[in-house]
């Protein structure tokens, strides 16, 4: 190896044995936030930087699509729970227009006795209180009562046709049977304040969805 050769040899050896060219950040300004890298290093950090928002962007994705059809699946709901509410409003403000006619005839009843006859028109009377809208109580709004109020309004009603029904053929002069029809005058006003309270939750609950909820009129048409 001549001088030559050994001189080119030295200046290959310095030149690797200088560091990389680094890249600045900002490198205008002399700040403490200035970042100065080498090229793989800056790639190696790019790297992370966009499977990190890769990865939150797939959640993101993720999140923003479950929450929509969550959005979607609770409007159904509240649909569904309009139209229940309504149907079952109507149907408890029929019942409540027959408050007063229905206590008045328990009220004379426990002066005078029901006949045998007057016994199963008014136990078909009650039973007609037996709407089909009880198995739709389950979609009802919680948390206002309304549902455990028409259940035991309606198991009320059930009690009362059963007792009713065992009344024919008894006494109709005995003190115990005027007893009954008291109790049961106490009973069914019962069903009917039960009653009043669903259709107060039920009115609050339409109200809040921009239903009108004109009240009903509670003497019979």
């Amino acid at each position: 190896m001549d001088a030559n050769q050994l001189a080119e040899a030295l200046a290959r050896a310095v030149e690797a044995a200088k560091p990389a060219a680094e890249y600045c950040f900002l490198a205008n300004q002399d700040r403490w936030w200035t970042v100065c890298m080498t090229k793989g290093e800056w790639s190696g950090w790019m790297q992370a930087i966009f499977s990190i928002v890769a990865i939150g962007t797939a959640f993101l994705v993720a999140f923003i699509a479950h929450y929509l059809e969550t959005q979607r699946v609770r409007e159904r709901e509240l649909v569904l729970a309009d139209h229940v509410a309504l149907r079952v409003r109507h149907s408890v403000g029929l019942l409540l227009q027959s408050t007063n006619p229905t206590l008045d005839l328990l009220r004379n009843a426990c002066e005078t006795p029901l006949t045998a006859e007057e016994v199963d028109w008014f136990v078909a009377h009650l039973k007609s209180f037996m709407i089909d809208d009880e198995k739709l109580v389950a979609l009802l709004p919680a948390g206002k009562g309304i549902s455990h109020s028409l259940n035991q309004a309606y198991s009320i009603f059930a009690e009362c046709s059963r007792l009713l029904d065992m009344t024919k053929g008894a006494d109709t002069a005995g003190r115990s049977l005027s007893a009954f029809w008291q109790q049961t005058l106490t009973s069914m006003a019962s069903a009917f304040a039960a009653l009043e309270h669903a259709n107060t939750g039920l009115n609050d609950y339409l109200h809040s969805r921009g239903f009108s909820t004109a009240p009903f009129d509670k003497r019979a048409p």
